[in-house]
């Protein structure tokens, strides 16, 4: 990743930017100082005071502005209140910055613009990287659960739906990611910056339409980062306008050196290096630690499907037909309609307790206590205050077609089964 020829770049003349254009610009280089960009690179400090800062501003914007409770609670969801008085706040300060910025001398205002272009670039070049090395890495898609593929289809949200398709083929998720990791790393040269925005914005657009269309609720960042491609490729549309459209001869690139001095050049470049290397290895290696520990899961004991012998319960926990140890710090109970409901699990096996609550949340649901009886496990506690006793025994998971249907690259039938 080395760029020998831009130290001999230099500056442009370009128009000054419109107060609309600074405000974007100046919004999304805020954007990068959230959590995707902390959490690319390691800053657990800057973390920490930046989280603390935001649990101070944040909520007392959204009950002053909108009446809104927006607190920051770790629920998978991206979309919060929370998320969403941010990003409100964020526009808020960008407005009076983005417009003084345009309204600079040029020469500063031009040094500002590719600076807050640059950060912009690589705060998108790190999004893709640890994305993509989460797929890479079957870490944002694992393998389905058993309660997962035991599951009716009409019972699934249309995330859960989504998380199937791309659960159900881990190749297709390898390209996936191996994509998002070369969009990425072409954004960090700024030889290669259009090609891959070009990248990033097919790939974005994608994910953007699934989150909207399967409710996926990361709409909003990944709404934040398509914007963040797109703007990358501003500077280049009379180029793109003549190749696509028109027909036209399309002008040369023209790079705008940030720096006049080869040295000063040199430092950024070894400095964006460094950062992009990084958060490819580490994005790498824990996504690989990840995977370890995942598989290791098959080790417990408690792992597989178990058929309910015997069950003293009241309400709708009585018809729990199947309970499934799968996924670590998750236990699944099946019904006999085979609904199912999933609980956040905290198990201790020294004291041999099982707690169950509901995911997200700190409310105990069922405590009991684990005992091996030969081939059957015994449950017994409360279930929200009330008694309740399981008998379970392991049998095999059933045979499933989408695990056994073959590749073809001859079929004289379809196969939508």
């Amino acid at each position: 990743m080395t760029e020998p020829a831009e130290a001999a770049d230099t500056p442009t003349a370009r128009p000054r930017p419109n107060a609309l254009g600074s405000i974007l610009l100046t919004y999304l280089a805020l954007l990068g100082f959230l959590a995707p960009l902390e959490g690319s690179i390691g800053l657990a400090t800057y973390a920490d005071w930046w989280n603390r800062a935001l649990d101070w501003i944040v909520p007392r914007a959204g009950r002053a502005l909108f009446g809104v409770e927006a607190v920051q609670h770790p629920t998978g969801s991206g979309d919060t209140a929370f998320q969403w008085v941010l990003s409100f706040c964020l526009l808020a300060v960008a407005v009076p910055l983005g417009a003084l910025a345009a309204r600079l001398p040029a020469a500063r205002a031009r040094a500002v613009r590719l600076a807050a272009t640059g950060f912009v670039r690589l705060c998108l070049a790190l999004a893709l990287i640890s994305y993509g090395a989460a797929k890479v890495y079957p870490s944002q898609f694992p393998p389905l659960a058993i309660d997962r593929l035991l599951q009716r289809v009409g019972d699934a949200s249309p995330m859960g739906v989504l998380w199937t398709f791309m659960s159900a083929s881990p190749a297709y998720t390898v390209l996936a990611g191996a994509a998002e990791i070369l969009a990425g790393i072409l954004l960090c040269a700024r030889r290669t910056a259009l090609l891959g925005a070009l990248f990033a914005a097919g790939i974005l657009a994608n994910v953007f339409a699934l989150n909207l269309c399967y409710d996926v609720p990361v709409k909003l960042y990944s709404g934040q980062l398509l914007l963040m491609a797109l703007l990358v490729m501003v500077s280049d549309a009379a180029r793109l306008l003549a190749v696509f459209v028109t027909g036209a001869p399309a002008p040369a690139a023209r790079r705008e050196a940030l720096f006049e001095r080869p040295l000063w050049h040199r430092a950024t470049l070894a400095l964006r290096t460094g950062l992009v290397a990084y958060a490819l290895v580490t994005g790498l290696a824990e996504c690989a630690a990840d995977e370890a520990a995942f598989a290791a899961r098959k080790a417990d004991p408690l792992f597989g499907l178990w058929e309910v012998q015997r069950i003293e319960a009241e309400g709708d926990l009585r018809r729990t037909r199947y309970v499934v140890v799968d996924y670590p710090g998750v236990v699944a109970f099946l019904r006999d309609d085979a609904t199912r409901t999933r609980y956040a699990a905290t198990r201790d096996d020294v004291a041999g307790t099982l707690v169950l609550k509901e995911r997200f949340r700190e409310e105990v649901l069922l405590s009991l206590r684990v005992e091996r009886k030969g081939e059957v496990v015994s449950l017994e506690g409360t279930a929200s205050g009330a008694p309740v006793a399981l008998d379970l025994r392991r049998i095999p998971v059933p045979p499933m077609r989408l695990h056994e249907h073959p590749f073809r690259l001859v079929q004289e039938y379809s196969a939508n089964h």
